[in-house]
């Protein structure tokens, strides 16, 4: 069994702003002042700077918000003279599985461990789709104040 517990990523969008050039820092300040003023409850945001590449690449930021076991990683960043906006959806691995390996109970453990109730259900649909209308709107409205149009390619990578 494998004990390293690994997020996974759920879902992956992405949206392009053609002649847009943009703050990146104004942007996240935007969405956590959104976040700040609508008051989810158990989320946190945190800047963060992940790897382009290998791990002495260069690094790129992200806004991290989480709940749970949930994060977006939202990115806004120049590509040539366009400006492009993506979001991660990862689901990070529940401690149950460190449960797994105790003699007898261990496989038990681990099943209970994974069930959920319909308000936990409720609760994660609510802030996945929460967090993503957050971000839309705040792009939406950057788009519209500069006069640009919001093209859209989404991936999902289940």
């Amino acid at each position: 069994m494998n004990l390293i517990l690994k997020p996974s990523i759920i879902d992956h969008w992405q949206s392009q702003v053609e002649d847009l050039q943009l703050s990146s820092e104004a942007f996240y300040k935007e969405i956590t002042d959104t976040l700040d003023r609508k008051a989810y409850p158990n989320v946190i945001y945190e800047r963060t700077a992940l790897n382009q590449g290998g791990f002495f690449s260069a690094k790129r930021d992200y806004l991290k918000v989480a709940w749970g076991e949930y994060e977006f990683l939202i990115c806004a960043a120049p590509f040539g003279a366009d400006f492009f906006f993506s979001w991660y959806i990862k689901k990070c691995m529940s401690t149950g599985a460190l449960l797994e390996p105790i003699p007898f109970i261990g496989k038990w453990l681990y099943r209970m461990s994974l069930r959920k109730s319909y308000y936990e259900y409720d609760t994660e649909t609510m802030f996945m789709g929460s967090i993503k209308k957050v971000v839309e709107n705040i792009m939406a409205k950057v788009a519209q104040d500069k006069g640009l149009r919001i093209g859209q390619r989404e991936a999902a990578t289940a």
